[in-house]
This record gives structure tokens, sequence and C-alpha cells, in this order.
């Protein structure tokens, strides 16, 4: 008989998690509780088995109550009770108390956190009790192999079906996974032909039960038999401590593992006496007997040296979502971008301007919220001219009017008064064309002292057809010769004529009108007809 208490057992027991030391011992124990045992009983037994994890089962009853999330903090252990599933028998039986603390669960498992970074998977079940083929081997209702594997298979293959493709992505993760609890069914390992020889499992011959194959076809290993081998020599029963004249004694509770870095290194019964277990507590109310083992994880580098801040087994380096949970990885447009956390989950060029819509909807680039006066595609948070009148925003005096922006020739006339095509894309700034410049002098009228160059300043020119005096001159500011009588307004009005009355001319004298192209032709046809009738009068 040993007593062992781990150093994880002892440390754990004081500080929930721990820095992973370069080799560090995690202890299981996995217990059938017994339906009726009090709360009590259950705790007393966990407390003198002082394992870092323990999977219970038949935790509870109906209207009786049982070992509880209250009872398991009082041992100082995190808890996670399950709801009814395939393999457990209802929402009372099993459950999983952990020195460590949980951070996900399972339908009947939980990951708990050994140190930072550093996870394990804790898998507790309690499959069908009946029916229970060792006793129809023992009553003659099963006489083949066959039998047997077909009856248990119908038994708890659903149950343990379930429970395994809970367990596949943990298994393919290379971290510690354990599954522990009663399987109430033994084990191939143990019914074998050389142990059928020695009298050993009713003599019936070896039996390839399916449920430890399975546990051993995903990769599982028995971490009794790992450690104690001999199945005739080392039976290591654990149904049932009840004695009984007709009773099948068997070993059909089991913790099994598995790890990259993970080895077991002791395995033992826990019961009622020295004579039946390893590990005796005192007193033993349960009708199985427990089985607790002490692992060793090595220090093999972490799986993500640069974490996983999500856990989702996927490492920051690589995930696709470094702060979402997404152990699919799933990117269905290829961006490199997994979909939970991806804005444009079905295009690749997402939101390249980051501003809160795919780029197949975006307004413009850049704050769609800004606009896009142009609509040049560039939003006028990034568009240096936003009205596209080819002055900066910086030096335009009104950025989003394309008729506006500067006069830089100093005529007072705006450079994009006149413009070439608006928001288009040809520059509206043609300082040359920037308003109306009746006398053609390269100032526009607005700018311009004198816009028909008559040498009269407009405001003097009324255009009220009525000569005042050189203040009022009452003729037109748009027109030089506002009588039409070949002299300048102002050549009039500097030699003391009448600018708006063709009769008054400088110098006293009638004006003689200028020719019209009409006129001119007229005359010149005149002439012509003259000189002919001179011809004919001669001939």
């Amino acid at each position: 008989m040993r007593f062992i208490l781990t150093l994880a057992s002892a440390a754990c027991w004081l500080v929930p998690a721990l820095a992973l030391a370069a080799e560090t011992s995690v202890s299981l124990f996995t217990y059938n509780a017994e339906v009726f045992n009090s709360a009590s009983a259950t705790s007393n037994v966990i407390q003198q088995v002082n394992a870092d994890i323990v999977g219970l089962q038949e935790r509870s009853v109906f209207l009786f109550g049982g070992f509880s999330a209250s009872d398991a903090a009082a041992l100082g252990y995190h808890y996670h009770e399950f709801d009814s599933t395939a393999a457990n028998l209802n929402s009372l039986d099993t459950a999983v108390l952990s020195r460590f603390p949980i951070v996900e669960t399972y339908a009947d498992g939980v990951k708990v956190e050994l140190a930072p970074g550093s996870f394990a998977y804790v898998f507790d079940v309690h499959l069908a009790p009946f029916p229970y083929q060792p006793y129809d081997i023992s009553d003659g209702l099963i006489i083949t192999e066959a039998q047997a594997i077909a009856e248990a298979t119908a038994t708890r293959g659903a149950g343990m079906a379930s429970v395994l493709s809970q367990m596949s992505v943990p298994l393919s993760t290379g971290d510690p996974v354990f599954l522990m609890g009663d399987f109430n069914e033994p084990s191939h390992l143990d019914w074998t032909q050389a142990a059928a020889n020695t009298g050993l499992n009713l003599g019936f011959g070896a039996v390839d039960w399916p449920t430890s194959r399975d546990a051993e076809s995903a990769g599982l290993l028995d971490a009794f038999r790992e450690v104690r081998p001999d199945e005739i020599g080392d039976p290591g029963e654990t149904w049932t401590p009840e004695p009984a004249a007709n009773e099948v004694h068997d070993r059909i509770d089991m913790i099994y593992f598995s790890g990259t870095d993970l080895a077991v290194t002791d395995a033992e019964i826990v019961g009622e006496s020295a004579a039946n277990a390893d590990l005796v507590v005192s007193p033993w109310v349960s009708d199985h007997r427990g089985v607790v083992a002490n692992f060793l994880i090595s220090d093999a580098p972490p799986a993500c040296p640069g974490g996983d801040g999500d856990g989702d087994e996927a490492c920051d380096d690589v995930d696709n979502c470094p702060t979402d949970s997404n152990p699919d990885q799933l990117d269905q447009d290829s961006d490199g971008i997994g979909d939970v956390c991806d804005a444009c989950i079905s295009e690749a060029t997402n939101d390249s301007d980051g501003d809160g819509s795919c780029d197949s909807v975006d307004l413009c680039t850049g704050d769609d919220t800004s606009g896009d006066t142009d609509t040049d595609g560039l939003c006028n948070n990034t568009d240096t001219d936003d009205d596209n009148d080819g002055i900066d925003d910086g030096s335009d005096l009104d950025s989003l009017d394309p008729a506006v922006c500067t006069d830089a020739d100093a005529d007072s006339c705006d450079d994009c008064a006149i413009g070439v095509d608006g928001f288009g894309s040809l520059p509206d700034n043609t300082p040359a064309n920037d308003g109306t410049d009746t006398d053609s002098d390269l100032l526009c009228n607005a700018g311009d002292p004198d816009d028909d160059g008559d040498s009269l300043s407009d405001l003097v020119e009324t255009n009220t057809g009525i000569f005042i005096s050189a203040l009022d001159t009452g003729t037109d500011p748009l027109e030089p010769d506002t009588d039409g009588d070949s002299f300048s307004d102002g050549e009039e009005v500097g030699a003391g004529s009448d600018p708006n009355d063709p009769t008054s001319v400088p110098g006293g004298s009638i004006a003689v009108p200028a020719l019209t192209p009409s006129g001119t032709f007229l005359l010149i046809l005149s002439i012509l007809l003259a000189s002919v009738t001179l011809k004919q009068r001669r001939v």
C-alpha cells in the first residue's frame, strides 16, 4: 500500500495555476461516488486522494441531493457539471473538479489552463450500465465473442462515439487530453486468451471489447495498463468492492490519455482495503473502486511560442483572427482574414480605405461621411482638390465650388469664374479667361476701371444718353463710341463735343458717318454705273 501526494497536488492546493516547470506532475482521479452517498462522504474521499483533477460519476440523485459546486469550492476546486448527454446517465451524473482554471467546456469535457498558454482537456463519462455483458456471459446469454461485441456496441457505442467526436480537435493539438470515467465495460487489454486460460474472466476467452478498442483507435492509451501491463497478475479490479457469491469482478473504471509531451508515471487503485487497493481511503462508501494516475508533462516548447490569445488552438502568428476564436479558420474569400472577423466576408479587397464600408459598396476612397464632391472616387478627406477646379483645397477660396478658386492675376475676377467643365476632370482655373473683357485689355470688366477702353472711367459713364459734365457723361460704359460718330467718348469729352450726339464732333464739323460694308458696296457700285454712263455718251 502506498500513499502518494504529488508535487502538483500540493502546489496546486495553494495556487490555482502555476507556470509549468521543466517537468510538471499532474494527477487525475476517476471516482464513481455511488448515487445515494452524501456530499460529505464524497468530499471526504476526494480530499484524501487530493488529486489535481477529479472526474465524478453518480454525483447526485433527484430529491436526495449530492455533490455540487459549493462542495467543490469548499475543497478548493474549480467545478463544472454536465447536462444529460449520450455519454452519461442524466444531468445529475457527471462533473469535473480541477485545481486549474476551467476556460472552456464541451458536452462531456472541459479545457483547463495548466499555466499561461498551456492547456489540457479532460472528458468524463458514465456509459450505460445495462445490459452488462459480463453478467450475460456468466448467465449463459452470450456464448460467443462476436455476440459480446455486438451487444456491447449496441449498449455503449453511441455514447463512446459522441465523446470521441468531441475529443477529435483536442486530440489533434498534441496537448494533454484525458478521458476518464465509469465505462461499464471491460477492456480488451484484460480479456485476453492468456487471462482466460488461467480462469480469469469466467474462462470465456479473448473479447475485443469495443469501447476500449475505440479509445485505442482514437490514439488514447490506458494509463493503468501502460504502467501495469500484467492483466493476469495485476487485474486491477474496480467492480466491485461489495462481495456477492455470483458477482463478476472486473476493471471498468479507467483513465485514458494522449499528448505529445505527456507520460504516465504511476496508476493506482483507490479503495477500501490494502488487500484490494493501492491507496486506501476510509471510510470507503462506493460500490466502485477508483483509479488515480500521475502524469508528467515535459518541458517541450509551447505549441504557440507567440501565444494563442483567443484560445482557439491557432497560434497568434498564423491565426487569421487572432482576437476572435475560430478553430475552423474559415476564410471564404481567401483574403487572409477569417470569416468571424472579416467585415467583408465575400470580397478579398475588403475595406481598403478602412472607413467601415466594403469596397464593393464604398462611396469613395477615404471617409465616406466626408463626401465626394467631384465624384472622382476620392473622398473629400483624402482628395486634395475636392471640387476638381485645378486649385488645391488649401489655396481654394471655396474648395467645394468649381466656379470659385482664386485670383492669381489680380484682375478682380475669380480665375475659375468661367471655368471649363465644372466638377469634370479638366481644370477650371483659367486666369486668362476669367470673365468678360470688353476692351480686350486682359482685365475682366469686374476689375477693369474702364471696361470699353474709351479713356472714361466706368464711374462717369452713367448710360443715361444725356451729357451733363465730365463727371456724368451719360455714355454707355460698354461702348467706346456711344453716338457712333467715329470719335471715342473720351475724345469727345476731351474736345468738348457731346459724346451722345452724332452731329456733335470735335472741331465743330458734322461728322461723316462711317460707311458700313453694305454702304461701301453701294458707293462702289454707283461709281461704276456712273463710269459706264459716261462711256456710252462718248461713243
